[in-house]
């Protein structure tokens, strides 16, 4: 199975990675500086340049994936920088999950998203990511 992971050097993401990767996944993840992809290569993953925000990168995270692992997002408490948080949160968010449905890409590719943000993502989009939810995505749940 091969699978993209956003988030992967966070400390969510990087567990996420660990797991696939003793699981046998090859795994390709979303580097966004060279530390990142340092500590993504050092969990066995191949890091790519990019950013949830940046959806040409996002189409070449998934290309050929079977599987995307959406972690990235930005968990603040009275942030300095609302704005990016939102915009991380709910545009990153629509960015991944609305490229498993583009047709350069193909199929529908399943995908997994972190719950640290979905009601912010819901009050900005009218949009909620779950079953039977306004955004049409296959929910799957994920224990690590």
């Amino acid at each position: 199975m091969k699978s993209a992971v956003t988030g992967g050097s966070g400390v969510v993401g990087s567990a996420v990675v660990k797991h696939l990767v003793a699981s046998g996944h090859e795994v390709i993840a979303v580097a966004r500086s060279s530390q990142a992809a340092a500590k993504l290569t050092g969990l066995g993953a191949r890091p790519i340049d990019g950013d949830v925000l940046d959806p040409p990168s996002i189409d070449r995270l998934v290309a050929g994936c079977d599987w995307v692992f959406h972690i990235a997002g930005v968990n603040e408490m009275c942030s300095r920088h609302p704005d990016l948080m939102s915009r991380v949160n709910v545009d990153g968010t629509l960015n991944v999950s609305l490229n498993g449905f583009t047709p350069q890409i193909g199929d529908h590719i399943p995908i997994i998203t972190y719950d640290s943000f979905s009601n912010q993502f819901a009050a900005a989009t009218g949009l909620e990511i779950g079953p039977g939810s306004s955004l049409d995505l296959e929910y799957e749940a994920m224990q690590l």
